[in-house]
């Protein structure tokens, strides 16, 4: 499984069912009526020992936290709502080390979080994030 693939699972394994993940870079997510949820791989990095280059990869991630635009409060109070739940899920998970969260808007448009991170993976994983 790839390490897009990983991610999105978990993501709908753990997020309650009012949320949508989308576990592909969008520019147009649709309507946006119940928290939604990106995923992707943005980055591949070969790691290297010195100057030897190993079997190992880091592969940077984005994921997106998005809430309709209600231009009130209630909007703030989704949107940090949404991004806890989504920490809860990932926080968890051994393979993946988040390294900034970003308050900002979505295109322009959509309240949105921006969470960035990496994942070591290699063939020895079958690209799969490890566990």
């Amino acid at each position: 499984m790839s390490v897009r693939a990983q991610l999105a699972a978990d993501l709908v394994e753990g997020l309650p069912d009012t949320y949508r993940v989308i576990p592909y870079p969008t520019r147009d997510p649709g309507q946006v009526s119940k928290p939604t949820v990106m995923a992707y791989q943005t980055t591949l990095t070969r790691q290297t020992v010195g100057p030897i280059a190993t079997a190992r990869w880091e592969a940077g991630v984005q994921v997106w936290v998005l809430v309709t635009d209600s231009q009130d409060s209630t909007t703030e109070d989704a949107l940090e709502t949404a991004l806890w739940e989504v920490l809860a899920v990932l926080d968890p998970l051994r393979y993946l080390a988040v390294s900034t969260i970003t308050r900002t808007h979505f295109q322009d448009r959509l309240p949105a979080y921006q969470i960035v991170g990496t994942v070591t993976a290699g063939p020895e994983t079958t690209d799969t994030p490890e566990d």
